[in-house]
């Protein structure tokens, strides 16, 4: 359960803050200004999600010729990357993208915390409070709205609304145009910017929570001693309590606007026609609006691309595992091979380890035997001859293949004169090849074939295991979306 505010701020909540949390130790570090200056310059000013080393290398060096105590140090510009990339300090997250060989370079959300809170200490020779008046009562209202039952009070509020929009015409048809005053448009534009760019950040919170949830997986992954369906349903389990958390239903929703290309085509309008405004005609330029739809963009798909790392991630895990398994199995035959043939014609004289067997141990004076010699035993002394394989053997560790612009294929075929179709529906027209791992890919394909999960639903899959044995598996209800549809 969430830690009230009250108990946040108190002394040993501070005190435990002061001490472990990035954003205050950032703030508090000798180097604050040195480096959040950099980290604003060359990543939140241009948006940047991700830079290569060899770039913020560079950037960093030019950056340290500018500050005297800096620049005289022995310190180079990748030790200091190196060092607030370490989980002791958490200013920077160092990673290599998918499919690049170079190391990149994000900013963490707990440094986007300090630069924002240091942005808020800036003077402001003009202060808007109107339109944040405004947008409490707005969204106060919506709530209201939102969660009424009462049809009749619905109604009595609609009507209200009709009522006043009814006036509002009849005031422009006689003439009566009530703009607003440049101080208003100013103040409501400022109020909308910094909003905007409020949302950029919530990106890295959001991305968070999914590396999170990664980095708990590969630990998972590195320990488990169980089966791997239940790995996998603890897998699905913390990603849906991530999806249904108020937190990923935001996102969520934010994502199917935005990807509205309707709700694109009306916020660039909204931008032009706020650039005719003379009031505001050097402002928009300044603020960088024009560009915040591809900026969100950018953000989320950032977010989408961990996500598919999870998947990829468990993907290679069911496979590996299995390929693991055969080969030690393989390994474990050879060694006794090898082992044999090390004895053959020797009278092994050493105590072997027998296993009691689950009895009462009796004995009794006259039950003991007589001496006897051991009988040798015979084996033919004979010369091995080793065959030649038909195949390489590498072949017994041939890794499945799972060809994922097939299952694409497979998937679009299904949407040529349809919006949606089912994961249920698909697998009984195109069944399952490779089993789990096939299975798995499916659920890799986010990126490329836009896919939605119906909350609290879920669907039961049949497939022929490697075994031949008729497996059924239960999954969240997944559809996937035709290119309209994703528009």
């Amino acid at each position: 359960m969430p830690m009230d505010l009250k108990e946040y701020m108190t002394y040993e909540s501070l005190k435990n803050l002061r001490e472990h949390h990035p954003t205050w130790r950032l703030l508090a570090s000798d180097n604050a200004s040195f480096v959040l200056s950099f980290f604003y310059k060359e990543f939140v000013l241009p948006n940047h999600r991700k830079l290569p080393e060899h770039l913020l290398i560079s950037k960093l060096e030019n950056h340290m010729e500018l500050i005297p105590h800096i620049r005289d140090n022995n310190k180079r510009a990748k030790d200091y990357l190196v060092e607030w990339s370490d989980d002791s300090f958490g200013w920077l997250r160092r990673f290599y993208p998918k499919n690049e060989e170079e190391i990149h370079y994000d900013l963490s959300s707990s440094a986007e915390k300090a630069i924002e809170w240091l942005i808020s200490l800036k003077p402001e020779s003009f202060i808007g409070t109107e339109s944040r008046l405004i947008t409490v009562f707005d969204l106060l209202e919506q709530i209201i709205s939102g969660t009424q039952t009462d049809p009749e009070l619905k109604l009595m509020e609609l009507e209200k609304k009709k009522e006043q929009i009814e006036k509002e015409i009849e005031l422009v048809q006689k003439g009566d145009l009530r703009n607003l005053e440049p101080t208003q448009i100013k103040e409501r534009f400022l109020q909308a910017s910094h909003m905007a760019r409020e949302i950029l950040s919530d990106f890295r919170a959001v991305e968070q929570n999914f590396r999170e949830l990664n980095r708990d997986m590969r630990e998972k992954i590195a320990k488990w001693d169980r089966s791997k369906g239940e790995l996998i349903g603890d897998y699905f389990s913390e990603q849906n309590d991530i999806y249904q958390s108020d937190q990923g239903k935001s996102f969520d929703a934010f994502f199917n606007f935005i990807m509205s290309s309707d709700a694109r085509a009306r916020f660039d309008d909204t931008i032009e026609g706020l650039k005719e405004i003379e009031t505001l005609s050097d402002i928009v330029e300044q603020s960088g609006m024009k560009d915040i739809v591809s900026d969100w963009l950018e953000g989320s798909n950032q977010v989408w691309n961990t996500v598919e790392t999870m998947s990829e991630q468990l993907r290679r895990y069911v496979d590996e595992s299995y390929l693991d398994e055969e080969k030690r199995i393989n390994q474990l035959i050879k060694s006794i091979e090898i082992k044999a043939l090390e004895l053959r014609g020797e009278l092994i004289k050493q105590n072997i380890q027998h296993i009691d067997e689950v009895k009462a141990d009796i004995h009794l004076p006259m039950d003991r035997n007589l001496f006897s010699p051991p009988r040798k035993v015979e084996l033919l002394d004979e010369d091995i001859d080793y065959g030649t394989a038909e195949e390489a053997e590498d072949s017994l560790y041939s890794h499945i293949y799972v060809d994922k612009e097939e299952l694409i294929r497979n998937i679009n075929c299904e949407l040529t004169n349809r919006n949606e179709i089912g994961l249920g529906e698909i697998l009984k027209k195109y069944p399952l090849k490779y089993g789990l791992t096939e299975l798995t890919s499916y659920f890799a394909l986010e990126q490329k074939v836009k896919l939605k999960s119906e909350d609290g639903q879920y669907e039961y899959i049949e497939y022929d295991n490697s075994e031949a044995k008729r497996v059924r598996a239960k999954i969240p209800r997944t559809i996937y979306l035709s290119e309209e549809q994703k528009n």
